[in-house]
């Protein structure tokens, strides 16, 4: 994913919701013992503490200076243990800790937030790299294999019985006959939607081994639970045209979504929020104007703390 978003379970979104409980329970003895201990879980805690409150122009808010305290102490403390790491070996560290650099090696194809990427295969096969998407792709004489790493894409397949055309996601191999398809993987989430043609798939879940798809027809396994059916092939190919496309969609994978679009992170507040319903067809041209309707359709509301940094919560 991007550079600069702050994503799940990483210590730069942590920091951000460590950010906001304190200014809402400045004072708080057990929430600040406890910020204390995420703290002293890693020099990197520290680092994407002191970088977040920096960049929001937070320092010195409400309940920020006790806090701030904390991480100096820590930091004195982590500056004595670094000394004892050779340069050369921070050097390596430091380079390979980088955003983003893993998965650029690991890929072909790497897109940056809300940019897609038309790819012409050296078959004439074509792909549709979605926003923070990667895939790589091994040509040999007997085989096309390609990877989705991440993100989504979809692939307009160039028939060719003497080399199978298969895209692996998640452990989950989508073989070709002929097709043109999409795969989108998330965090817990792999779907497969056929616009043409047929696929087959192995591997993966018991569920989803075996099984095979027509035109028309889709498989989703989000966190252990598959749902198969039918969907317009408009409604599959939405997204190629800048619009998202919900169906009873939570409100966490729709902001999910969107963050492919967006330069910052977007933060949901209240659990009870990221499991409410939505339908509708929204652009993600004005990522904040459609985060906004998305979320007063929930009962909730947006708060721009900087360009980079969207709170939804419920509304006042």
């Amino acid at each position: 994913m991007k550079t600069s978003n702050l994503q799940p379970d990483t210590p730069s979104r942590k920091a951000a919701e460590w950010l906001l409980a304190i200014q809402e329970a400045s004072g708080d003895a057990e929430l600040a013992a406890r910020f204390d201990a995420w703290l002293a879980e890693s020099p990197k805690h520290i680092e994407a503490w002191t970088q977040v409150t920096e960049v929001y122009g937070q320092m010195g808010s409400g309940g920020l200076e006790e806090a701030n305290q904390a991480v100096s102490v820590k930091r004195r403390r982590s500056r004595r243990i670094i000394q004892f790491v050779a340069l050369g070996a921070a050097a390596c560290i430091a380079f390979l800790s980088l955003p983003g650099v893993f998965l650029r090696i690991e890929a072909d194809h790497v897109t940056p937030t809300a940019e897609v990427e038309k790819i012409v295969l050296e078959d004439k096969s074509r792909i549709h790299l979605a926003p923070e998407s990667a895939l790589s792709a091994e040509y040999s004489p007997e085989e096309r294999s390609l990877e989705l790493i991440k993100g989504r894409a979809f692939f307009d397949v160039v028939s060719d019985v003497e080399r199978p055309f298969s895209v692996t996601v998640a452990g989950l191999t989508v073989t070709a006959i002929g097709t043109a398809f999409h795969i989108d993987r998330g965090s817990g989430k792999t779907k497969v939607a056929v616009s043409h043609g047929r696929v087959r798939l192995s591997g993966g879940s018991e569920a989803l081994d075996g099984l095979e798809l027509g035109a028309g027809e889709y498989v989703s396994e989000i966190e252990g639970q598959v749902e198969q059916g039918q969907m317009a092939v408009r409604e599959m190919d939405a997204w190629m045209d800048g619009r998202v496309v919900a169906r009873e969609e939570t409100l966490q994978r729709i902001v999910a979504h969107l963050e492919r679009y967006h330069s910052g992170s977007i933060v949901i507040r209240d659990e009870s929020l990221k499991m409410q319903r939505v339908t509708g067809v929204f652009s993600v041209e004005d990522t904040l104007g459609t985060l906004r309707a998305v979320a007063e359709s929930c009962g909730a509301q947006v708060k721009q703390i900087t360009p980079w940094l969207l709170i939804v919560e419920k509304a006042e």
